[in-house]
Order: structure tokens, then sequence, then C-alpha cells
């Protein structure tokens, strides 16, 4: 495939005839001016300053030269690059889909993937390398995709951020679902769960909705309270009940042991505080 590229980007009039004279055919506008036609007419105009330099299968590095074509309306100016070239990226497009295939498909842990890469000849500088290839590959954020099948949301969400447990990966995920339906309508990735990253993460999935979220229920982590409350405007925000009776049976662990009272005093001291909640739940309903 490397050599038939080489051949016909040498090659000016064949590139021309095989690949140019063909854009006409996919009217893409990314990248065109607001005001442009897009006739599909695009000229040659032509190499990028600098090759592509990419890991290939193996682990050599190679250099690819890139044409530049302008649009013939706006005169805006395009490299085309190879279908084995992903825009952006350092390795093959072959590489990264043998990656992903083996965490999507085959669930390989982001570990086993991150240390396995090394059979390609090269080391990557790290785990998040991993994490923006799964994020570039899913390009629709859940939000969008709910709304494209016509999904329904009231507007109040659980939130939680959880530790990737894996060892030695130092990132969280943070997510929003409808309790209701069960149904995820936020999911990110960030290095590190302070109020500036959640603010950001947040803000990212309020662009997405067309509704309007009245309530969020959570656990007590105060960066994450502050992130939802600088973001959603008059949203109310209760404490989750599973984590306040996970704090609970802790704190009644801790009297028994302190007090020496019998287990069934305790137990049903748990069992009525939760009846309280239930009650003032189905009561708020």
């Amino acid at each position: 495939m490397t050599n038939l590229w080489y051949e016909l980007v040498e090659d000016g009039n064949r590139f021309k005839h095989e690949i140019v004279e063909r854009l006409k055919n996919y009217k893409h506008g990314t990248g065109h001016k607001a005001d442009c036609k897009c006739p599909g007419d695009y000229k040659l105009k032509g190499f990028r300053r600098c090759p592509r330099k990419t890991v290939m299968p193996g682990g050599d590095k190679e250099e690819f030269r890139i044409r530049m074509v302008e649009c013939s309306d706006c005169g805006q100016k395009f490299s085309l690059l190879p279908s084995f070239i992903p825009r952006e990226k350092h390795f093959s497009i072959d590489i990264i889909g043998s990656v992903l295939r083996s965490i999507v498909l085959f669930g390989q842990s982001l570990n086993g993937a991150f240390e396995s890469f090394e059979m390609c000849g090269r080391r990557l500088k790290s785990r998040q390398t991993l994490l923006n290839w799964l994020r570039w590959a899913g390009t629709f954020h859940p939000a969008t995709l709910l709304e494209r099948c016509g999904a329904q949301c009231q507007g109040y969400f659980q939130e939680d951020e959880g530790f990737e447990k894996e060892p030695g990966l130092r990132t969280y995920t943070v997510v929003m679902a409808d309790p209701k339906t069960q149904l995820i309508w936020h999911m990110d990735y960030v290095d590190h769960v302070d109020e500036k990253n959640l603010c950001t993460s947040f803000e990212d999935f309020l662009q997405r909705i067309n509704f309007n979220v009245k309530g969020i229920t959570k656990d007590k982590w105060k960066p994450s309270t502050n992130a939802l409350k600088s973001v959603f405007y008059k949203v109310w925000i209760g404490f989750c009940h599973l984590h306040y009776l996970r704090k609970l049976n802790k704190a009644l662990a801790s009297y028994q042991t302190e007090t020496k009272c019998p287990w069934k005093q305790v137990n049903e001291l748990y069992r009525k505080i939760k009846k309280i909640l239930e009650t003032a739940t189905h009561a708020g309903v």
C-alpha cells in the first residue's frame, strides 16, 4: 500500500486524474470558508512543507510526501492524506485499529494493551494515548446519540466519578445517568477530579443537550458539587442515599464497638433510618 502511495503522489498528472478530479463526488464542507458553494473543483498546489512522519506496522517510522489542493471557489487549501495515515496521529491506522479492537471487541485491559504495544516495535509515552484514541474513535457524545434516537430526559441525574482501577493508571471517569431510565447521558475521561476539570467536562455536556438540568443526586465530594453549581443554573443537588447508607453502616459499626450494644439494636436502627429515606423519596416523587 505504501509503495502505491509513493508512486501516486510523485506523479502529478496521475494524482490529479485519480484523486483530485474525483473529489467532486464527495462534497465535504469541513474546512471550507462559510460562504463557499463548494462545486468540487480543486487545483493542485504542491506539497506540504514537511512530510508526515508516521510509525508503521513493524515499528519503523516512514516519511510520506503530502500533496496540497486549493478549492476553486473559496481558495481554501487542503492536504490530502492516504487512508493509512490518520490526521493528527503519530501511528498508522492499522496500528491504532489493532489496539482499539483488542480493547473494545476482546476486552483487553488498558494496561495489557499498553504493555503489549511494544510488540509493534515502539512504546507509548503513557496510557493517556490509549484513552485519546478511544475518544477519537468514538466521535459521538452519549447525549448526541440519545437525542438523535429520540430519548427523553426529565432533567434529573445521578452523577459520580470513578477512579480507573488499573495499577499505574491515573485517570477518572465522570458519568451522569438518568436514574429512571438508566441511560448514560454523559461520560468523560479526566486526568484529575478537581473543580476546574469537572467544570470543563460538565460544560461540554451542557452544550450537547436541549433541556434544563433540574436536579442531581451525588456524593458529598466538594469539588464536583462546586462544579455542578457553577455550570448548571439553579440546579438542585441531593445527597445520594446509597452513599449515605454506606457511611451509615460504618458509623453504626463504630457505635456498636464503642457502646457494646447488641447487633440486633444496631440493625433495627439501620432499618428505621433506611425506611425514613425511602418514605421521603416516595413522598418527593
